[in-house]
């Protein structure tokens, strides 16, 4: 549920984004082709009074320039040494200009006559430039509207795309655990009925000892990957013992250490116990061995247990620094790797469930350290 719940958010933010950029797309070439329409039709609008006042005097050299509340108007006649004119419009030339008079902002067309006269019309922009702000919050409040009904079909179209599948994802889940549980039922029913034997000697009952422990492990390790496969969490009865389980892991790798060559040690400077399910936790803890023990090389593998970390550090050759970037990516495998590449993308993804931090870097001496820090 979580998981599909997440899957469904993540499709209804990428439709919210994408409903947000097409609609400022949209917004902004609707608000520049307006502003672009409005000037010049002001433009031409000042064009033909100026013409038309040209013509006016030409016949009366005493008519009015324009002048009401958004028009005015003036005329700067040839000789004239203080023209009526305002002084932030005498240097300008002719063409047209933007000129803030007293706090309000004014289009201006200038022509020269062929008499030598100059003459200024002037259109107050105060108005339409409040018709355009009140656009503009327009487009805004749209494109909001937009990106929430982009959202909310984004968050409505995905639940209807995502639930088949992932309900067939949880039936496989289902059955692959229960299809597990009878094996490893049969192979612990096996291990008492041995341990039970008489005949066996003390050698031969650890064998059995380990083959029924590893049996009970993985039982608890399906158990939990099923949980996890389902993003749902693991009960917690009581607290991780960390160390317990870190040292039922060396001993697990134990075998294939020695058959390796390798010495696999553990270091015990701290017991912390976590609130956490213990069959997750041997999860990581497992994987980080194995793969430590995978590019030890002739090294050795020391697993360091601290009060507020988990530190894993072979003595191989090291991990390259390009695929130190990409280890825990899902199915990645480096040129080295043996393995999968799936062990250490099921280690972040838990680090990531449970808020840990889990680095791998390479060691001091050599070979590849790695840190699961338990507070993130």
């Amino acid at each position: 549920m979580l998981r599909h719940r997440s899957l469904r958010f993540r499709v209804a933010a990428a439709f919210a984004a994408l409903g947000t950029v097409i609609s400022l797309v949209f917004a902004v070439g609707i608000w520049i082709a307006a502003h672009n329409v409005s000037q010049r039709l002001i433009d031409e609008t000042l064009t033909a009074e100026l013409a038309d006042y040209i013509a006016r005097r030409a016949r009366n050299p005493r008519s009015l320039p324009p002048d009401s509340a958004s028009l005015r108007g003036y005329v700067a006649a040839a000789g004239d040494a203080a023209p009526a004119v305002p002084p932030a419009l005498r240097r300008l030339a002719p063409g047209r200009h933007e000129v803030p008079i007293d706090g309000v902002p004014w289009r201006v067309v200038v022509a020269d006559t062929a008499n030598g006269d100059r003459h200024y019309v002037l259109f107050s922009e105060e108005r339409q430039r409040r018709r355009e702000q009140r656009f503009l919050g327009w487009l805004i409040g749209g494109t909001l509207l937009m990106t929430l009904l982009a959202a909310g079909g984004g968050y409505w179209l995905a639940g209807r795309v995502t639930a088949p599948v992932l309900e067939r994802e949880r039936a496989f889940a289902a059955d692959a655990s229960h299809e597990l549980r009878t094996p490893l039922a049969v192979i612990r029913g096996a291990a008492e009925v041995l341990a039970d034997d008489p005949t066996l000697d003390d050698a031969q009952l650890r064998r059995v000892a380990r083959i029924e422990r590893a049996a009970a492990g993985m039982s608890e390790l399906t158990a939990a990957l099923l949980l996890l496969a389902r993003e749902q969490e693991a009960p917690v009865d009581e607290p991780c013992d960390c160390e317990q389980v870190a040292r039922a892991s060396v001993e697990r790798h134990g075998a294939l250490a020695h058959h390796r060559h390798h010495r696999l040690e553990l270091v015990v400077e701290a017991a912390p116990k976590l609130d956490v399910a213990a069959a997750y936790f041997a999860i990581v803890v497992d994987n980080l061995v194995r793969n430590a023990l995978g590019h030890a090389g002739d090294g050795d593998v020391v697993v360091r247990l601290q009060a507020d970390r988990l530190v894993v550090s072979d003595e191989g050759g090291g991990i390259p620094a390009a695929d130190l970037e990409r280890v825990f990516e899902r199915h990645y495998r480096g040129a080295a790797s043996a393995g999968s590449g799936i062990g250490l993308s099921l280690v972040k993804r838990i680090c990531d469930r449970q808020g840990w931090r889990i680095e791998l870097a390479p060691g001091a001496t050599g070979g590849t350290t790695a840190t699961l820090v338990f507070a993130a």
